[in-house]
């Protein structure tokens, strides 16, 4: 497959996750059913503003993970276990919808970066559609990928799929389980599409 063809892919996938994310937010905040599985100490894990600029890297780290890959095999591999990995997410997100309810309230004038982390904040907004972490299982799913297909490459991904994980407590986007669900689902569809 060419490079081209392969980012056309990969551009379409993330129109479609797009779409499917804030449709689905939007039905599951109209029909008012919301839930907050969280631990008691959560509240005590800080707000850390810096670490969006590693919750962000998810959006580029399975692009890279698919442009790296060489072979038909590897692509059509890749692709269905995201595919069916964000089929899984959007029918727990349906049936089960988690509201993220400790996000800070940042004041106007907080500075650049605050500033920056509150406009995100705001266009993800409401926090919902959390469980299981999407942002977990894309970033293990890179490293299960790599591991299997291009394993020169793999130790650094694994190092991003933890710290994104990480970030995704400290930027206040997800509770510790939906952290545990993300690796759940990533650790599944390596089960089922990248085992050799």
């Amino acid at each position: 497959m060419k490079h081209h063809l392969r980012f056309f892919v990969a551009v379409v996938f993330a129109a479609y996750f797009v779409a499917t994310y804030f449709l689905i937010a939007h039905y599951v905040v109209s029909k008012g059913v919301l839930h907050a599985p969280m631990i008691v100490w959560e509240r005590d894990i800080p707000f850390l503003p810096w670490t969006f600029f590693i919750y962000i890297l998810v959006y580029a780290t399975p692009l890279i993970a698919f442009l790296l890959l060489r072979t038909t095999e590897s692509l059509k591999a890749t692709f269905w276990s995201f595919l069916v990995a964000l089929t899984i997410h959007q029918i727990v997100w349906i049936f089960y919808p988690v509201e993220f309810v400790l996000r800070p309230v940042i004041p106007p004038n907080s500075g650049w970066l605050l500033s920056m982390t509150d406009a995100f904040l705001k266009l993800d907004s409401p926090a919902v559609n959390c469980l299981p972490s999407l942002h977990v299982t894309y970033a293990f799913l890179s490293y299960f990928t790599l591991h299997v297909y291009r394993p020169r490459f793999a130790p650094w991904f694994l190092f991003l799929a933890v710290i994104i994980s990480i970030s995704t407590l400290t930027f206040k986007q997800h509770y510790i389980v939906d952290v545990a669900g993300g690796i759940f689902v990533a650790l599944v569809m390596k089960r089922i599409f990248l085992s050799k």
